[in-house]
């Protein structure tokens, strides 16, 4: 909420008597338009604009978390790349939507493994804020995410059989602002995702997208 300030009306003999000394003091003055005539008009110094809440490739790169930023249990970091929202071919093998793809800003990912049979897989799209809005609502229940889940929109689904490790597990996207970040945790069928240390990771991810949106640099690691 804006706080709107008031301000004293001065007297009408008040107000004559300050004219009359600006026109006294008129040969001292230092105003540049007073002496030359063509001179531009003094301009008022512009706003600051707030970091925005989309990204590009290297912004969004600084985002995604490195292997000191995740559980300590996945001690290999095998990748972390983004990508110009232009090379679409990257958007869509990442398995987003092509209707977001078509209007991606940028995109990356970030990939860990404990070297045995868990690995960790984060995913980031930056999209236009109103876009990423109407794109994605998130239907995550108190269960599923708890009651105060980080993020504007998350959900939460199950990974059979992950196109890329073969395994089972769990997942959340998560969208903070203009960016939407999918988290997949897979490990072997059978076995069981932490839900605790899933919800953990989920936080750390969107306080990095927060940290990187505000101009700062991201240094949120899972706690």
């Amino acid at each position: 909420m804006t706080n709107r300030q008031g301000f004293r009306s001065r007297s009408a003999s008040g107000a004559l008597a300050l004219l009359a000394t600006a026109f006294l003091l008129s040969g001292c003055s230092s105003d540049v338009s007073s002496t030359n005539p063509d001179a531009a008009p003094p301009q008022a110094s512009a706003p600051s604009v707030p970091q925005g809440t989309t990204m590009d490739a290297a912004l969004l790169k600084s985002a995604l978390p490195r292997q000191r930023n995740v559980p300590s249990t996945f001690s290999s970091e095998r990748n972390i790349k983004a990508w110009d929202g232009s090379k679409s071919e990257f958007c869509l093998s990442e398995r987003w939507p092509e209707s977001w793809c078509a209007k991606a800003i940028s995109l990356g990912v970030a990939a860990f493994t404990d070297m045995e049979d868990e690995e960790l897989e984060i995913y980031m799209i930056s999209l236009p804020g109103a876009t990423a809005e109407e794109l994605f609502t998130g239907k995550g229940t108190e269960d599923e995410v708890g009651s105060n889940p980080p993020g504007d929109q998350i959900d939460r689904f199950e990974i059979s059989s992950s196109p890329s490790t073969g395994m089972d597990g769990e997942g959340v996207i998560v969208r903070q602002d203009g960016v939407i970040a999918r988290i997949e945790y897979t490990r072997p069928p059978g076995t069981q995702t932490s839900d605790q240390q899933l919800m953990a990771i989920t936080k750390m991810v969107v306080t990095r997208i927060q940290q990187a949106q505000r101009g700062e640099n991201p240094t949120a690691s899972v706690e």
